[in-house]
């Protein structure tokens, strides 16, 4: 079992040591039950002496109570249960079940850290031999016995010496933790901060856009975009400059989806009825600008005059011939 399985389990065990005090009921003469929500002495009394005015004797109500003393962590306390409520008694069953198999889970845990321990005190060149195959006990025996007789040819000074580097050693990996641990911190701020002003100018380009719906894939989108020009020291390329790349990859990866269907059909139902509508209105709207404009053109165009007829005059025909 893992440290954080053994956490899991130590947790559990803290968290179910409380045990829930169950509904208490009482029954009337005419057979009926009275449930008691009491969370105090005082008010389970004063709801026992409430169900003895409606009719329940008080000898009927004691026989239905019991008293049990618990002991928890060396810690006593007693709860009274109502033994017909068999839901409750259940759910004090189930509770009581899963906590001594928690119980029991830790246990074994201590049991194999204690096994393992002890093993380590009895044998530790065999132990670290098991964890680390290139163990040599030699070369650590050697380094060891060395460092002791170091030690007892050194002087109180030098011993002393040795003493202040070690604690100016821990002082420095302490200030180098708690200065990391800052500079982290103005980091993740950073980071922060640049991340809302992204997400600001990629919102306001995509608002000011007539094309793009500012949607979860299409803002993920711009922000690769960007994201790429800033890796290629694009650093004043902003939200707006990137957008018609967005939309070219979009429409790319729409004619490749599309290309894929072999019926326009299919095509058709893969697209939905919703997009199918909104192109459908469209061309409704654009042929009504065309009618409109037809209209408009007819109006505005006089229409050629036709030719009046000239009204010759009749020729008299004996005139011609004397």
């Amino acid at each position: 079992m893992s440290e954080e399985q053994s956490s899991e389990a130590v947790e559990e065990v803290v968290s179910e040591d409380t045990i829930e005090t169950p509904i208490v009921s009482e029954e009337t003469l005419d057979g009926g039950t009275v449930e008691v929500q009491a969370e105090t002495e005082q008010e389970l009394e004063s709801e026992i002496k409430d169900a003895i005015e409606d009719g329940a004797s008080e000898e009927e109500v004691k026989s239905m109570i019991r008293q049990f003393t618990l002991k928890v962590d060396g810690k006593e306390f007693v709860r009274e249960v109502d033994l017909n409520d068999e839901e409750a008694l259940t759910r004090q069953f189930q509770l009581a079940a899963k906590g001594q198999q928690s119980m029991q889970e830790l246990q074994e845990l201590k049991n194999a850290y204690s096994n393992e321990l002890k093993r380590l005190l009895d044998d530790p060149f065999a132990v670290l031999k098991e964890m680390d195959p290139d163990f040599d006990p030699l070369d650590v025996s050697a380094r060891y016995i060395d460092r002791l007789a170091k030690e007892q040819e050194m002087s109180p000074e030098e011993k002393a010496e040795i003493v202040r580097q070690k604690e100016y050693e821990e002082l420095k990996a302490e200030r180098d933790s708690l200065k990391k641990a800052a500079q982290d911190k103005e980091q993740e701020a950073a980071r922060s901060a640049l991340a809302d002003e992204i997400q600001t100018d990629i919102m306001a380009a995509l608002s000011g856009d007539d094309e793009l719906v500012a949607d979860r894939e299409t803002v993920a989108l711009v922000a690769e975009n960007l994201m790429w020009a800033a890796k290629n020291n694009m650093h004043d390329i902003t939200a707006k400059d990137v957008l018609p790349e967005v939309k070219n990859q979009l429409r790319e990866n729409f004619q490749r989806s599309a290309s894929r269907f072999k019926s326009t059909a299919a095509l058709k139902q893969y697209m939905g009825d919703e997009l199918l509508n909104k192109l459908r209105e469209e061309r409704v709207e654009q042929a009504k600008k065309q009618v409109k404009n037809a209209s408009t053109i007819d109006k505005g165009v006089s229409k050629p005059d036709t030719a009046k007829k000239e009204k010759r005059e009749k020729v008299n025909l004996s005139s011609l011939f004397g």
